[in-house]
């Protein structure tokens, strides 16, 4: 089901719980600010984001504490009462299940888990999903090894984006994809899982056509969850964002995948609209 017509009232909500990051904001007051019946925000909100206004309210303030934890040295007790989170066992309890460790553990390795992280979200991303850019329920369907051959790089977490674009425009000027129904690229962690990398840990990249053999990065047989992405260049980082932040978390909690790949349309692409197939292993 679209929900494009209640992205200001859930983007009014969002910024409610924004600007109190101290309150434990329950579903009556998020309703109330988003101007919407209960049981039409708690639709378009599941609806979309496969979680409720709570859990994401929840999500947040444990970002926030994590985030000082690695940025301050404020006593752990005094960070978490700043977010309204007043006993220490249930802090402890909600954090090592978002992330794995306590917070004293997560202050000692010292490093921000950001695909764990729960961020905020944007009006972008809430336009974007919301509106059809990308679908909640994915096709769900094998796919057999292959291999992606072209221009191999790597990028930090901040930078991915830029670094993966300016990849794209580099393998189109070679004319390589010319004649080919797809252009593939491939995200990696060098054997690892792309949740458990930090902010300073670089991602694989390959950008290119697919191949047989190994002479490439390898992509591993399995089962995929395939998501179609429709809309302007600008707004892939939003899908991603929202498979990952969201998706994964509500139907695949605690499995990590190692490698991501997606395949963009060339008949169907243009500079100014793209229509790609995100695969995650499901």
């Amino acid at each position: 089901m679209n929900y494009c017509n209640y992205t200001r009232n859930i983007s009014r909500a969002i910024d409610y719980i924004e600007n109190n990051p101290g309150s434990k904001i329950t579903a009556a007051e998020a309703v109330k600010r988003a101007g919407m019946s209960a049981t039409n925000f708690r639709r378009a909100f599941m609806g979309t984001f496969g979680t409720t206004i709570a859990a994401y309210s929840r999500g947040r303030r444990l970002t926030m504490i994590a985030r000082k934890l690695t940025g301050t040295r404020e006593r752990i007790a005094d960070i978490c009462m700043q977010y309204g989170c007043e006993s220490p066992e249930i802090i402890t309890r909600s954090f090592k299940r978002m992330f794995g460790m306590t917070p004293a553990a997560y202050r000692a390795a010292g490093k921000n888990m950001i695909f764990l992280e729960q961020q905020r979200l944007t009006k972008a991303t809430i336009k974007h999903v919301m509106c059809g850019g990308i679908i909640y329920q994915p096709d769900i369907m094998a796919s057999g090894q292959f291999c992606i051959r072209g221009i191999k790089g790597s990028s930090a977490f901040d930078a991915l984006t830029k670094d993966i674009k300016e990849m794209f425009i580099s393998f189109v000027r070679t004319g390589a994809h010319r004649g080919h129904e797809y252009i593939y690229y491939a995200l990696s962690a060098g054997g690892g899982s792309l949740f458990k990398t930090d902010e300073r840990k670089k991602i694989d990249i390959t950008v290119g056509l697919s191949c047989k053999g190994r002479a490439g990065t390898v992509v591993p047989a399995g089962r995929y969850a395939v998501f179609r992405h429709s809309g302007p260049p600008s707004c892939m980082p939003y899908s991603y964002e929202f498979i990952f932040r969201y998706w994964l978390k509500q139907k695949m909690p605690g499995k990590w995948p190692a490698i991501i790949f997606q395949k963009i349309d060339n008949k169907l692409s243009n500079r100014f609209r793209l229509v790609s197939y995100i695969y995650i292993p499901f």
